[in-house]
């Protein structure tokens, strides 16, 4: 079970998954982000967010205003996006087992995505 410590919760479907996100040192002033979601009346298999980044800002500057749209901080809509789209490709929250990979990448913070989403899939499909 994900810790009630430093973590959230957020309800898709009637179903309330409690998530947490930390980062991973990956090169000088950019972060991975990991984002761990788990069904919270299930307690079974979790779901791992994977291929997300970020800047920290005071080391590698933004090189322009747009770019900032690449790195925002991570909210409950792009939790509940990831947590749609892992039950869509196959994630069974109820079951227990080996955590479920979706792989991402950031342009699910891009301004407008929530509008574009069918067309623009940044899901990152296994080859």
């Amino acid at each position: 079970m994900i810790s009630k410590k430093k973590s959230r919760t957020v309800t898709v479907d009637d179903t309330l998954f409690r998530h947490k996100i930390s980062t991973t040192p990956q090169s000088k002033g950019i972060y991975r982000l990991n984002i761990t979601v788990q069904s919270e009346e299930h307690n079974a298999t979790k779901l791992i967010v994977a291929g997300l980044i970020q800047k920290d800002h005071s080391i590698l500057p933004l090189v322009d205003s747009q770019e900032g749209e690449y790195y925002p901080t991570v909210t409950r809509h792009e939790v509940e996006w990831c947590v749609r789209e892992a039950i869509n490709s196959g994630w069974d929250y109820r079951a227990k087992g080996e955590p479920f990979i979706l792989k991402v990448t950031n342009e699910i913070f891009r301004l407008g995505f929530w509008s574009t989403e069918k067309s623009d899939n940044p899901v990152i499909k296994p080859t």
